[in-house]
C-alpha cells in the first residue's frame, strides 16, 4: 500500500516541476497535492516511532510539493524533513542493535532530507538555521557531505534569486572548508569537489568563477563534451563582447569535433550562428546559415529545422 502511495506523491510532484512557470495551473495542482498529501500522512506514526522506509520517501517527496509554487510552505516541509532525518536515525540504531545490516537506503534519504533542510531554511530566510545544519555535517565523512554539498544549488533552484545565493554562498563556505580536507579526498572526489564549487559560484552568480574552474577540468578531459556546453553557456550567459567570442570557440570546436550535417553537428552550428548574431556578425552569419542550408537542407530533424528557420527570418534571409 505504502509503495502504491510512494508513486501517487512522486507523480504529483513531477507534476507541479512541470507546471512551475504557470501560476493559474500550478495552484490549483498544488492545492489538490496538498490535501491528497495531509490525507496520505493523517495515519503515519507519530513521534517517538519513526516512519519506514517508504513512508520516509513519501514524506521527503511531500516536502517538495509543500515548497513548490507561491505560497511555499516552509515551516510544513521542515517538520517531514525532521521526521525523516529521525527515523533514519531510528532505523539505523535499530539495525545495528540487532547486528543486522543498515539498509543503505536510509542514508541517501537521510542526504536528501538534510540537503532539502538547507533549501528550506534558506527560503524561508532563516539563513542562520541553514548555516548551523551545514555546520552539524562538517565533522562528517567528506563523501557524506559530498553527497549533501552535491546538487545543493540545483535543489533550491525555486526559490527567488536572492535566497538561491544565499544558498550559493553556504555551499561555498562548506565546500571552502572540505576543501582544507582535500589530502584526505581520492581522486574521483577531489574531482566532484571542484564541480560543487563551480555550482556554488552558479547559483551565487559568479558565472565567470565557476566557467574557470570547469575549464580547468575541461583541460584534464577535454572530451567532456557536456562539460564544454556547460563552460560556453556560462559564458554566454554572462554576455560580455569577450564571454560571447569564447562561447562561440567553444561551440565552433564541438561542432569539429562532429560528422558534417550530422544532428549533433547542427546543434552545435546553430549556437554558433545564434552567437555572431549576438556579437553583431550579422552578414557574416547569413552567409554561413546559407551554406549550411544549401549542403544541409533537411537541417537535422523538424525541431531544428524549426529553430534554423526562425534564425533566417531574424537575420532577414
Amino acid at each position: 500500500y505504502d509503495a502504491a502511495i510512494l508513486k501517487v506523491v512522486a507523480i504529483d510532484r513531477k507534476e507541479l516541476e512541470r507546471l512551475s512557470d504557470d501560476a493559474t495551473a500550478i495552484s490549483q495542482r498544488q492545492l489538490e497535492a496538498r490535501k491528497r498529501l495531509e490525507k496520505i500522512m493523517y495515519d503515519f506514526p507519530l513521534p517517538p516511532e519513526g516512519w519506514n522506509l517508504t513512508q520516509s520517501q513519501i514524506g521527503l517527496q511531500g516536502s517538495h510539493i509543500l515548497i513548490a509554487g507561491s505560497t511555499p510552505q516552509f515551516n510544513d516541509a521542515d517538520i517531514l524533513l525532521t521526521r525523516v532525518v529521525d527515523s533514519a536515525r531510528i532505523a539505523t540504531y535499530v539495525s545495528q542493535g540487532r547486528n543486522q545490516e543498515v539498509d543503505p537506503r536510509w542514508e541517501s534519504l537521510a542526504n536528501a532530507a538534510r540537503q532539502l533542510q538547507i533549501v528550506v531554511f534558506a527560503g524561508a530566510g532563516k539563513i542562520l538555521e541553514a548555516r548551523r545544519v551545514l555546520g552539524q555535517l562538517e565533522s562528517a565523512q567528506p563523501a557524506k557531505l559530498l553527497a549533501i554539498l552535491n546538487g545543493l544549488a540545483d535543489a533550491s533552484q525555486n526559490l527567488p534569486e536572492d535566497q538561491r545565493k544565499q544558498v550559493g554562498r553556504l555551499q561555498q563556505e562548506m565546500s571552502a572548508r572540505l576543501e582544507q580536507r582535500r589530502s584526505a579526498l581520492d581522486v574521483e572526489q577531489q574531482l566532484e569537489l571542484d564541480r560543487i564549487i563551480a555550482q556554488s559560484y552558479v547559483a551565487s552568480g559568479d558565472l565567470i568563477e565557476a566557467a574557470h574552474i570547469y575549464e580547468r577540468l575541461f583541460k584534464e578531459n577535454p572530451r567532456d563534451k557536456p562539460l564544454a556546453i556547460e563552460i560556453a553557456r556560462l559564458y554566454t550567459q554572462h554576455g560580455e563582447p569577450a564571454d560571447l567570442a569564447t562561447a562561440q570557440k567553444y561551440w565552433t570546436s564541438m561542432e569539429q569535433a562532429e560528422i558534417a550535417g550530422s544532428v549533433p553537428w547542427l546543434e552545435a552550428r546553430i549556437k554558433v550562428l545564434r552567437l555572431m548574431q549576438q556579437r553583431g556578425q550579422t552578414e557574416e552569419a547569413r552567409k554561413l546559415l546559407g551554406v549550411t542550408r544549401i549542403l544541409y537542407p533537411k537541417l537535422g530533424n523538424p525541431q531544428l529545422k524549426k529553430q534554423f528557420d526562425a534564425l533566417s527570418a531574424q537575420l532577414g534571409k
